[in-house]
């Protein structure tokens, strides 16, 4: 997706060359054929890596055997980790079986004219798609195989949840499938005139493809090898299995020829050698194989069809590769060198791991797809541990050097991979892994003793990098979006920060890799921004509107549907980063949460399932090494949107009556739109209602309850439609700021660009490019109406009742989560000083050394504070930072919001009584200056809000001047450009992210 970047560059997570045969991968090592060797040299050595009871271990043993190959076998575990492959071959990949062949030339043969048998090569590679009926097969194995390790080890190959007591019911409806499929398959051996399925004198492969699933379908259906497969239960003498399911009588055609391979394959010498087992005698012999030349490579294919390839492609010999699987299995690729590629195949040199490959190798892989364009460079430099105390969850970090150029500051950023079914909460089903980014600053000051701040944006869909990079990090992206420059009020200035992509799908964080194109000028009428796509013929023309590239699945059952689920998914992660990194945990362990936007439902929401989680542990209903208690310290939220009927009403409010006397929607639609919204059965009422049925159906916010989520859905799209949708449609002003025109240009977006650029992606260690809003996300949220729900307003009780400190803090521009509903909410709270707050009046927000600037007004009563600050869009630490970094410091050590000069605590004790501020009861009274605007900038990666409807059709007829992804003027004179209005941009020029500019 990174457009910047040449094809040639796109050596990236490309070749994803995915296995032609979805269910095992050949690789060769040392590749050579055997059948080439010349008479008077030593046969090469043939090695096959698998286990017993594997499907395609006993396929290929029977080639072999078929072919009379002599080889040696060596068993790897049933499950991951398999060492023998990764520390002797640097091969991480997950299928089996493995092949390893010695030698030096392609394992296809040729002609005596050098020519190459093209059909024997594609039906080489078709080979390996055969599996019939195995899926019926697999429907047929004992329920004690899905009930041991080993089906949860297959659960995380397949990516999603296996319920044995389901498999164990679908056992009869299995066993009619294959009756069926051997009903179909019975005429044409009842028929033939031969013994075999061809007309051969002996076996073919085509025997072996149907005969091998026989033969593992029956014995694993009668309970054989279900020890050997589990290592665990009882021996398989004892087992009983799931039912015979070959009968002769029934099927006599099928049966007579099954007989015949049997007594074949019995009669036929054994060509497996050594059958000790000994895998260190074996690798020894394999280590003192010839070294590959550099004509070693299998490519029979002619060379002008690797050419075309490579142009195609962008792929060249050298390139750094990831090779994973088409199907399953993709989370465990192996990373390399690209040797050499063809139509049918692509050779890699395995990338050292923690130490050189034993075994020097090659690896082949037969090809099924390509992804490759404009994509991350393959992950390097990420160090990745197994967690220590939750099985099967991985972590990875990297010191990635961005952003943060403070001397002495160290940055962390990587991923916690929660492998499918690790949320194991009730009504959790994450049957797909969770890979949530994170990014982690030190604090420039004092690191070990600073307090800890979690940092989400909203959405839900949004990127928490976008706070990072626009709002409150430790830098800001210079508008050549390849360049940063450090922010002087980056809250890490005195603080540690995290930052966090969640739900999965958002900005770095995905579940499963997947091509895509993105299509930047897609409307709702047209296809999806973001589609998966299949890139097998090829990689489709991108433009300055169409781009490909990596990135989660979009598929919208893979991510978090509410906000319940996602405190669930963010819990685990907590648990998981906090026992696994206890070094970066503050010295009191207290943890504070800010958010913004939606955060007016994640910061209740979260934080209130963590205070309950705390509770269990505390109670003992969590435990072991793995549980970890949040000490909770403060809950900030920043423009949320918390309670639906105050945020809608407000938003219609806010449109027609501010403190800045602008009128972005007329008399009339603001009087429709309040009668719409409060009249007897309006919006407000279908909100009520709602929630009257969630309460009812789904107490416990599961939103698996699909007559109350369609309801809520339709409910939040019509209370929308008469409040920020109405705004919008208006077109007089931009959501996030009054102020501002509907494109607006604040704040500014080059991170889109930065986050996407090679060697960004290449220092994170990312094998996706980064969407700094996920549309997944945000439908999945939508479809259960999880907006309108409510339950906020009694979460904030909780967690102010449970001592936890909530400062709320609105800038005085943005329309879309308002002050005026901010205030209400802060009001509505129920908790057991409500009325002691609304008593409280309000105060000047002290700014400035020594203290002479007001940067809004304050009302604080204890341990809850509402402010409202001036001359601030949606993104109060993008437009007023020292007003936002008061607050924020004075908020995480518990001081009086107004001028940070009293700690709460201490003033409780000495005073007997809550710190609470006086003055006026409301703040309509200070009204504001309309400021002159900052100019307006195309900015063609977020095209749809930055860019004017010509300059739209600019870039889509082609015309437009691009420099750095902004339109900075137009190549045809046929139409005038406005130049002045243009932004002239200089190489070295920074936008700073100040107040008033």
């Amino acid at each position: 997706m990174c457009r910047a970047c040449p094809l040639n560059r796109a050596e990236a997570y490309t070749a994803t060359a995915t296995v032609h045969l979805q269910r095992y991968s050949l690789q060769t090592v040392n590749s050579l054929t055997v059948s080439q060797a010349s008479a008077n040299m030593a046969a090469p050595i043939v090695v096959l890596f698998g286990y017993v009871m594997s499907t395609f271990t006993i396929k290929i043993q029977h080639v072999l055997k078929l072919k009379q190959i002599p080889y040696k076998f060596i068993t790897v575990p049933t499950m991951m980790p398999r060492p023998i492959l990764r520390d002797n071959f640097n091969l991480t990949y997950r299928k089996i079986p493995v092949l390893a062949i010695e030698g030096y030339q392609s394992i296809y043969p040729e002609a005596q004219d050098r020519r190459t048998y093209r059909p024997l090569i594609r039906g080489f590679a078709s080979y390996w798609t055969d599996r019939p009926i195995f899926r019926v097969m697999t429907g047929l194995m004992p329920a004690s195989i899905w009930r041991s390790a080993f089906g949860t080890d297959r659960a995380q190959l397949i990516g999603h949840k296996l319920d044995p007591d389901k498999l164990e019911k679908k056992l009869p409806e299995n066993l009619t499938k294959y009756d069926h499929q051997l009903s179909m398959l019975e005429p044409l051996f009842a028929e033939t005139d031969g013994p075999w399925i061809f007309s051969t004198s002996t076996p073919s492969l085509a025997d072996i493809t149907l005969y091998y699933q026989f033969l593992w379908g029956n014995k694993v259906a009668s309970g054989e090898g279900v020890y050997s497969i589990t290592m665990e239960g009882a021996p398989d003498s004892k087992e009983t299995g799931s039912a015979p399911v070959f009968h002769s009588e029934r099927y006599p055609g099928i049966h007579g020829w099954y007989k015949r391979m049997e007594r074949y394959f019995d009669e036929l010498p054994s060509t497996e050698e050594d059958k000790s087992n000994d895998p260190e005698s074996v690798l020894e012999q394999m280590k003192k194989a010839p070294t590959l030349g550099r004509r070693s490579i299998l490519l029979p294919t002619p060379r002008s069809a690797h050419q075309e390839l490579s142009e195609k492609i962008g792929l060249k010999e050298g390139a750094s590769v990831s090779v994973t699987p088409s199907d399953t299995g993709r989370d465990d690729p192996t990373i390399g060198t690209l040797v050499a590629l063809s139509p049918e195949e692509v050779v890699i040199k395995p990338k050292q791991l923690e130490k050189p490959a034993a075994v020097d190798s090659a690896l082949l892989f037969g090809l099924f797809s390509l992804v490759s364009g404009q994509f991350p460079p393959t992950p390097e430099g990420v160090t990745t541990l197994q967690s220590k105390f939750h099985p099967g969850v991985r972590v990875s970090y990297k010191e990635p050097g961005l952003c943060e150029t403070t001397p002495g500051v160290k940055s962390y950023a990587g991923y916690i991979h929660l492998p499918p079914n690790a949320l194991n909460e009730t009504h959790e089903h994450n049957e797909y892994p969770l890979n949530i980014f994170y990014w982690f600053f030190e604090s420039r000051k004092d690191p070990e003793n600073a307090p800890l701040a979690i940092w989400l944006n909203g959405g839900p869909g949004g990127s928490s990098l976008l706070g990072a990079l626009s709002e409150n990090g430790p830098c800001f992206v210079a508008n050549d979006s390849k360049t940063t420059y450090l922010n002087p009020w980056s809250w890490n200035n005195e603080a540690n920060l995290l930052f966090i992509d969640q739900p999965v799908q958002v900005g770095y964080s995905y579940d499963v890799l997947t091509n895509i194109t993105y299509n930047l000028v897609a409307s709702h009428e047209e296809e999806a921004t973001i589609v998966p796509a299949d890139f097998t013929n090829g990689v489709p023309e991108q433009n300055n509107t169409f781009l490909v590239g990596t990135m989660a699945s979009q598929n919208v059952k893979h991510t978090a549907n509410s906000t319940q689920h996602a405190a669930v998914a963010i819990w685990h992660f907590a648990q998981t980063f906090f026992t696994e990194f206890p070094h970066l945990k503050p010295n009191d362990e207290r943890i504070s949460l800010f958010t913004e936007s939606y955060g007016g439902h994640y910061g209740p929401g979260f934080m209130d399932f963590f205070l309950h989680q705390n509770e269990k542990i505390k109670k003992g209903e969590i435990s072991g090494n793995g549980a970890h208690y949040l000490h909770l310290s403060t809950l900030g939220i920043i423009n949320g949107c918390i309670d639906a009927p105050d945020m809608m009403s407000s938003g219609i409010e806010m449109a027609f009556n501010n403190t800045y006397g602008i009128r972005a929607i007329p008399q009339d639609q603001y009087d429709w739109a309040m009668n719409e919204f409060y009249r007897t059965g309006g919006a407000l009422d279908d909100i009520k209602k709602c929630r009257e049925m969630a309460l009812k159906t789904d107490p416990h916010d599961h939103g698996d309850v699909t007559k109350t989520n369609s309801f809520c859905s339709q409910a939040a799209d019509r209370a929308n439609n008469i409040s920020d949708a109405l705004y919008v449609r208006a077109g007089r002003a931009a959501r996030f700021d009054i102020t501002h025109e509907p494109k607006d240009p604040f704040p500014p977006p080059f991170m889109f660009g930065w986050l996407n650029q090679p060697e960004t992606q290449k220092a994170f260690g990312v094998p996706v490019n980064h969407s700094w809003h996920s549309l997944a996300v945000a439908t999945a949220f939508e479809s259960t109406g999880d907006i309108v729900k409510g339950g906020q307003l009694d979460q904030l009780k909780y967690v102010l009742e449970h001592g936890v400190n909530v400062a709320l803090f609105y800038g005085d521009r943005d329309v879309a989560c308002n002050w005026i509903g901010g205030e209400r909410y802060s009001l509505n709270i129920p908790w057991a000083h409500q009325a002691e707050f609304a008593h409280a009046g309000y105060t000047p927000l002290v700014l400035g050394f020594p203290y002479t600037q007001s940067g809004g007004l304050v009302r604080q009563y204890g341990n809850l504070s509402f402010t409202r600050v001036y001359q601030s869009g949606h993104m109060v630490p993008s437009y007023q930072p020292e007003a936002a970094y008061s607050i924020f410091m004075r908020a995480l050590t518990q001081r009086d919001i107004a001028t940070g000069e009293i700690d709460l605590k201490e003033y409780a004790a000495t005073h007997e009584a809550q710190y609470s501020t006086t003055g006026p009861s409301d703040t309509w009274w200070m009204k504001n200056d309309v400021l002159p605007q900052p100019p307006h900038q195309c900015y063609v990666l977020d095209i749809s809000s930055r860019c004017s409807e010509e300059e739209i059709e600019w870039i889509k007829d082609g015309s437009a001047i691009i420099k750095d992804w902004i339109v900075v003027g137009r190549e045809s004179a046929s139409s005038t450009v406005d130049q002045e209005r243009l932004h002239n941009l200089q190489p070295d020029e920074q936008i700073p992210l100040l107040k008033d500019w």
